[in-house]
């Protein structure tokens, strides 16, 4: 597995095209709203494509899942397609925290609960998120010595140094110029250029695997997983440990909770056009997934077959020496997938694959680094400060912090050991801020009655639970357990969990999240004493409207029958032909196949459903979601290639006010 020139050139390529949109994107940069949120002047396409980037880590951490679990984890993830339409559909939470204008998530906080709020969730915040970015380098460093087949090591200067290091430290160089030298401009230019290129590559791979392998292999490999385990059938995995249905079901309830909460993409949840357009971005961002969906599905499929059928046995031997050679099982699980695929790609490809992992890794890192530096500022620092920084003063701050978290994440990355699946790890460190947050952002953009000490108390509740729980986890084998079993050495429930913890992230984080909401309700109507908020002025509303954010004047009658039901569900009159087309196409697909899911789930409750069935399923689902991913993929490249130009235009034209950067005034500590 080893790249070619033609490999090599395309990987090259990819990264001085990100590197020179950067560049490109430094002249437009004039103040601190700019380089926070775009001078919010992106549009729905342009926001559709560049969040949606296809996250190396992310994707492997998903590959990971499958790869141990199957196709039972897409199965059940289907339970929370009416959720995801609703909040969608509606702008939940989407909506009106862009109504409030606000720079950062904590900005908002200040201004509906108070500053000494913003300083302690805007801390917290900052902890959790550099926690959970402490993930990411180490793992896309390892990815690229596997995927590229570098040596585990290289000598030095006569030492021998890991050589995911030195591939940690090139490619955050990289990242940092792009987070640092055109701030929001520059990440939504390299992350649109990037995810257009990653969906090329992306439909190139799931084709190649559907031709290069037989459907009927696939399926034959896949039934050939123990009982209780199938990596198939949804109703035979009982014993799936960790991604089963309790996982979804968690995430179900956390999706409404936690909406719009993690703030590392803070940049882009500030950088719409319009209210609307946030909206209509994520009602698209359920069609662009489609592809990506698909892809992050079959890679992993074929690399357990691959690696596990007698039919492939000649083909997995050198993949599988290769997996030896690697020490630790969760880097193994993790790298299982890009390696098994690495190994089977042509010439071309293998440099495709690279490059869309580098610019993923890119990508998803700059973000980051943008969001959490930016954070620390706007939301630790500045929240101290009686009067705002000037702006040249802003702007270096900015970017030192930015270069902190790289490095952060740098050393993090070489010390840290990862005890368990990366998704585990990132429900854990995220959950140590969001195990509160959903509450005080959900009540206080909804609930005139939630107080600051709710918000207080529903924050400290969810993260004593949730950073608890990261505690006893990490501790639990090496220290804590042994502890406990001194003192009750008899204890059925130590000794079968004695090398685990009984409770793994995603639960830790559900506890965390139940508790909070109850909090926050008794405690707010404890102190409330009857006050309740005005909601209208905070999301610029009524008599505080922004005139260029107001809808068009309104000539059209009243709503009556269907449209009516449209219009409170979301679809509201700022709505254009092609938006109301795809407001309707999003609800009828959606529900048609959650539809289908319950009646199939209903049905596999009572009665056998044979093997056959799950392989025609799997099988014509994918080739559907690439037939129609294709399609949209086309239209959504386009419609953002015309908003980056309209962003353009409008950034050359727009005035910034320098008392725009997220500082608040006569704000009570």
């Amino acid at each position: 597995m080893v790249l070619s020139w033609i490999d090599w050139s395309i990987v090259i390529f990819v990264v001085l095209l990100m590197f020179f949109s950067a560049w490109y994107a430094k002249r437009y940069v004039r103040g601190t709203t700019d380089f926070l949120a775009a001078n919010r002047l992106a549009g729905k396409y342009l926001l559709t494509v560049s969040e949606g980037g296809t996250g190396a880590v992310g994707t492997v951490a998903t590959w990971q899942m499958i790869f141990c679990a199957g196709l039972s984890t897409q199965w059940w993830s289907m339970m929370s397609m009416p959720l995801g339409l609703f909040i969608a559909l509606t702008g939940y939470v989407t909506f009106r925290l862009r109504e409030t204008r606000a720079l950062t998530l904590a900005q908002f906080f200040e201004v509906r609960y108070s500053r000494s709020f913003r300083r302690f969730s805007g801390s917290l915040c900052w902890l959790s998120g550099l926690l959970n970015y402490g993930a990411f380098p180490a793992v896309a460093g390892k990815l690229f010595v596997a995927l590229l087949g570098l040596p585990e090591t290289v000598a030095v200067a006569g030492i021998r140094i890991p050589t995911y290091a030195l591939t940690m430290f090139f490619y955050l160089i990289v990242a940092i110029y792009i987070a640092c030298a055109g701030g929001q401009i520059a990440l939504i230019i390299s992350d649109f250029l990037q995810e257009s290129f990653c969906k090329i590559v992306l439909i190139s791979l799931v084709v190649f695997l559907l031709m290069r392998f037989s459907w009927n292999d696939i399926a034959e490999g896949l039934f050939n997983s123990p009982p209780g385990q199938s990596m198939i059938d949804p109703f035979d995995s009982s014993k799936v440990k960790g991604f089963n249905i309790w996982y979804f079901l968690i995430g179900l309830y956390g999706s409404i909770y936690s909406c719009r909460a993690w703030q590392g993409n803070s940049g882009y949840n500030a950088a719409a056009k319009t209210p609307h357009d946030a909206q209509m971005a994520n009602i698209f961002s359920r069609w662009r997934n489609l592809l990506k969906d698909i892809s992050v599905i079959l890679p992993p499929v074929v690399a357990y077959v691959i690696l596990t059928s007698p039919t492939f046995r000649d083909l997995a031997s050198p993949i599988i020496e290769r997996l030896n050679q690697i020490d630790d099982p969760q880097v193994r699980t993790q790298l299982s997938t890009p390696i098994a695929i690495g190994y089977i790609l042509p010439v071309g490809f293998l440099g495709m694959l690279a490059a869309m992992f580098i610019s993923g890794v890119i990508s998803v890192d700059d973000t980051y680094i943008h969001a959490w530096g930016s954070i620390f500022i706007q939301d630790v620092v500045m929240p101290w400060r009686k009067e705002p920084f000037l702006p040249k003063t802003h702007m270096l701050l900015l970017r030192l912090a930015m270069v902190g978290v790289a490095l952060f994440g740098f050393i993090f990355g070489l010390v840290f050991p990862f005890k368990d699946a990366i998704l585990m790890f990132f429900a854990l460190t995220g959950a140590i801020y969001l195990g509160g947050a959903g509450a005080t952002i959900v009540g206080g953009l909804y609930w005139k009655r939630g107080t600051t000490a709710g918000a207080f108390a529903a924050m400290i509740v969810g993260t004593i639970f949730a950073f608890g729980g990261m505690i006893v986890e990490q501790s639990w084998a090496g220290w804590l357990c042994p502890k406990l079993l001194q003192l009750f050495p008899e204890n059925e429930l130590l000794l079968a969990h004695s090398d685990k913890f009984f409770l793994n992230g995603q639960m830790v984080y559900f506890i965390a999240m139940v508790t909070a909401t109850l909090t926050y309700i008794i405690v707010s109507l404890l102190t409330g004493h009857g006050q309740v908020y005005d909601l209208d002025k905070l999301l610029h509303r009524g008599k505080y409207a922004i005139a260029e954010e107001k809808p068009a004047a309104n000539t059209e009658p009243e709503f009556t029958g269907m449209r009516k039901f449209l219009a409170k569900i979301g679809m509201g009159r700022s709505f254009t032909k092609i938006d109301k087309i795809i407001f309707i196409a999003s609800f009828l697909w959606t529900m048609s196949w959650w539809l289908f899911f319950v009646c199939v789930t209903v049905y596999g409750t009572m009665f056998k459903i044979e093997k056959t069935f799950w392989s025609a399923f799997w099988h014509f689902k994918i080739w559907l979601w690439v037939v129609v991913g294709i399609a949209i993929t086309v239209w959504l490249v386009a419609g953002g290639f015309h908003d980056l130009v309209l962003m353009f235009r409008d950034l050359r034209k727009s005035k910034l006010s320098e008392s725009d950067d997220g500082f608040v005034e006569d704000r009570n500590s």
